[in-house]
């Protein structure tokens, strides 16, 4: 299948039949069990791709996107697992926006 070239919209795909469930773990298991497509996040299928056990296509895929905004309160001292989450959050956001710019540059 060809890649859509810049400006245009990826191709759509009608799939019929469907199962739509919200626990990714029963999700992954349904795929390993050869019961179709999963939209599953890399940290939870990666092991079993690097196994050979799942393999990943529409690579490039991307069903949505959505904004996060993090509020707090200022004080002087918050909770370790608020500052770890921040730090989280814009170490993986700045990564992304560096891979963005790198690929749109020429």
């Amino acid at each position: 299948m060809a890649k859509p070239q810049i400006g245009q919209s990826p191709p759509l795909y009608n799939i019929p039949n469907f199962f739509e469930c919200d626990n990714s773990e029963i999700l992954k298991r349904l795929a390993l069990n050869h019961a179709g497509i999963a939209y599953l996040p890399k940290s939870l299928v990666g092991e079993d791709i690097k196994q050979g056990r799942l393999i990943s296509i529409l690579d490039n895929y991307m069903a949505s996107t959505f904004d996060i905004s993090l509020f707090y309160k200022r004080r002087e001292h918050y909770p370790a697992r608020l500052s770890l989450f921040k730090d989280y959050l814009i170490e993986k956001l700045e990564a992304r926006l560096a891979t963005k710019r790198k690929a749109e540059s020429p």
